[in-house]
């Protein structure tokens, strides 16, 4: 990957698959910050849900909790997604340690959910982030909270995501 992606284009990804994929249509979603201040006020990710068939009043911006919060008829996705916006290599581990701290801290189990929760990080495919799946969040791991892996393969023509579901291995190669 050559260039830098905003967190909010892995938001608006990720958010576009899963209205597409998993049939969601209510959205809760904390848009990227840009020095302590909503950018856009979600405009972005409004526009492109509305023009991808979710009501809007179906669209909830927030100013904190999952990056994305999104529910179907059968389930309900939790998401932290992650830019790579380029920086120094630590400052990227920095980033990937937070989207996991983020989402293994809302991991919830119990008998008071009727609705199938599914987790899952939305990352841009980089050598850093890959590096630290392989190393960090294995399937053992995955398989136990029940973590999807998004991975958002940025081409400049096209956004295509590659699942990796928590019984699967990470493909040898996700920059085929």
């Amino acid at each position: 990957m050559n260039r830098n992606i905003s967190d909010n284009e892995v938001l608006i990804t990720a958010a576009l698959w899963l209205k597409k994929v998993r049939k969601c249509n209510l959205f809760f979603c904390v848009p990227g910050r840009n020095k302590g201040l909503f950018r856009n006020n979600g405009d972005e990710l409004c526009k492109e849900l509305t023009k991808a068939g979710v009501p809007k009043k179906n669209i909830h911006i927030k100013t904190e909790g999952p990056d994305i919060r999104a529910e179907s008829e059968k389930e309900c996705w939790i998401v932290e997604c992650k830019g790579a916006a380029g920086g120094k290599d630590s400052t990227q581990r920095a980033n990937f340690e937070q989207a996991l701290t983020s989402i293994v801290s809302r991991h919830k189990k119990g008998p008071n959910i009727k609705t199938k929760i599914n987790y899952a990080l939305a990352l841009p495919v980089t050598q850093i982030y890959t590096d630290q799946l392989i190393k960090r969040v294995g399937k053992p791991l995955r398989e136990q909270l029940n973590l999807w892996v998004l991975l958002l393969l940025f081409d400049p023509r096209i956004k295509k995501i590659e699942l990796v579901r928590p019984d699967e291995e990470y493909p040898s190669s996700p920059e085929h």
